[in-house]
């Protein structure tokens, strides 16, 4: 081999002379350093075939020159290329929303529960506790005084104490019932409530049971008992009543019953005046006629009670008796009326005797036209409005206890309509049409727009003096189809007018 070639082993001992920088002035020639494994390194092996360029030895990078005198250093191997990562959007979004979504849950049971989870932490040190002292009074004073004050004091008004021990709520359990008693009833019987003479178990008085077996009729669910012989009874309240109106109600039944009854009223010793109705009863039998079919309670007025300490009581008497005239003594009711109702009677024109029945008495037929209202201008509170109807309506009133003969004068109290419907009345007595006095059947009354609550006269019927007895009043009011307007049905007056001596 030759010198050049010797030298190609043996690079100088100065790399970085220009002596063999062909570029010059000391700059350094990059020259690619082959691929680890493809050449022997330092040295490049050649063959003696191929004289090309002298081999230049490769500088080693920045930090890799080695000191001069050493032998030179192998070069780091090259660092392997990192795949390019691909973005997986669908496993980001998702685990993106869970994030949400866990955030979102947990704010929200942390803000569902915060306040069990502060009880359960009261524990927990802090620097400023928690007085003790004020929690107890602002409880004590803020919650406890007012309700005594607000559930104490209304109970005295919206639930006063019931008027007797004997009091009904619903007039309708009472077997007959009683319709018109709104506000309940006082039933007094006559083995707990009343003073008799003579004695109920004397052998003077034949009870029901015993009657009913007798006539082989059914059980009376009460008991009463009926005698010929002479005596009086005298029912009394167990306790004053409130102020106010009332009316009082005899028992009148189909069996064992005749002739007449008058009875006292008193308030302790001061006897009552009823304001209106009549306290004698004209007792119906199974033969008068027409017949009497069922019990029937017979009024013995209206009255007011003023205020007092003194109890309410009802006394009557008798003398001996026949088969026609026989006394039965069974309950007496008290009945509470509106206080209300006391200037409705007032304004009624005063005569002899005044009767007042309220339409809860009578029978509607066309009742799809007729509504019941509630009026404080009604008597006892409510009324019946008939409204445009498509049909006739018929309102009767039927006359169930015997009323003495005579002249009577007919009211109807109407409360405030828009009126302008005609009504027809018509008067019965014993079921049989009479003429008024102005010689028709019927009398027509159109109901004024707007008219104030009032007694709207209606007409005078007078009855015949067959045979001179008590006969039943009956009323009969009927409106044509296809009449537009109001008209009310509420209380009747009748006003009473006996027969002078000369008729």
């Amino acid at each position: 081999m030759n010198s050049d070639s010797s030298n190609l082993n043996h690079p100088d001992a100065n790399p970085g002379s220009d002596a063999r920088r062909p570029g010059g002035a000391g700059y350094p020639i990059r020259q690619k350093i082959p691929s680890p494994g493809s050449q022997p390194y330092p040295a490049q092996r050649r063959s003696a075939s191929d004289p090309g360029a002298p081999y230049i030895p490769p500088v080693p990078p920045a930090g890799m020159t080695a000191p001069q005198g050493s032998s030179p250093q192998a070069p780091a191997p090259a660092q392997p290329s990192r795949p390019r990562r691909s973005i997986d959007w669908y496993n980001l979004i998702g685990r993106t929303i869970t994030s949400m979504l866990a955030a979102f849950l947990a704010v929200y049971f942390g803000w569902l529960y915060a306040p069990a989870i502060r009880n359960q932490m009261v524990w927990w040190p802090t620097n400023t506790p928690t007085p003790v002292t004020p929690s107890p009074t602002a409880a004590a004073t803020a919650t406890i005084t007012p309700l005594a004050t607000n559930t104490v004091t209304p109970i005295p008004t919206n639930t006063p104490e019931p008027l007797s021990t004997w009091w009904i709520a619903d007039g309708g359990e009472i077997d007959p019932a009683v319709p018109d008693s709104p506000d309940g009833v006082i039933e007094l019987h006559v083995d707990s409530s009343a003073e008799i003479n003579p004695p109920l178990d004397s052998e003077l008085w034949t009870g029901s049971k015993q009657i009913a077996a007798d006539l082989g009729k059914a059980l009376y669910q009460e008991e009463w008992y009926a005698t010929y012989s002479a005596g009086w009874i005298r029912w009394f309240m167990d306790r004053p009543l409130r102020a106010g109106l009332y009316e009082l109600y005899m028992m009148d039944t189909v069996f064992s019953s005749g002739g007449t009854l008058s009875f006292t009223v008193q308030l302790g010793d001061q006897p009552l005046t009823p304001l209106a109705g009549s306290s004698d009863v004209v007792y119906m039998t199974s033969q008068y006629d027409p017949v009497q079919a069922y019990d029937t309670w017979r009024s013995l007025g209206l009255y007011y009670i003023q205020p007092s300490d003194s109890v309410l009581t009802v006394t009557t008497s008798w003398e001996e008796r026949d088969e026609y005239t026989i006394v039965s003594m069974d309950r007496l009711l008290i009945v509470p009326r509106r206080s209300a109702d006391i200037a409705m009677l007032n304004a009624l024109p005063s005569g002899s005797t005044r009767y007042v029945r309220d339409d809860l008495a009578g029978d509607t037929i066309g009742k799809d036209y007729a509504m019941r209202e509630r009026s404080d201008d009604a008597w006892d509170g409510s009324f019946q409005r008939v409204l445009n109807p498509k049909e006739k309506v018929k309102f009767t009133l039927p006359g169930v206890e015997p009323w003495p003969i005579g002249t009577y004068r007919l009211y109807a109290w109407m409360p405030t309509t828009k009126g302008g419907i005609t009504g027809n009345y018509s008067l019965t007595v014993d079921r049989q049409l009479i003429a008024s006095d102005a010689g028709t059947e019927t009398v027509s009354v159109t109901v004024p727009a707007n008219l104030p609550a009032q007694w709207v006269e209606i007409g005078s019927w007078t009855t015949d003096k067959y045979y001179e007895r008590p006969r039943k009043i009956g009323l009969t009011l009927e409106i044509d189809a296809g009449a537009v307007g109001e008209f009310p049905i509420d209380a009747i007056g009748f006003v009473y007018t006996p027969f002078s001596e000369s008729e």
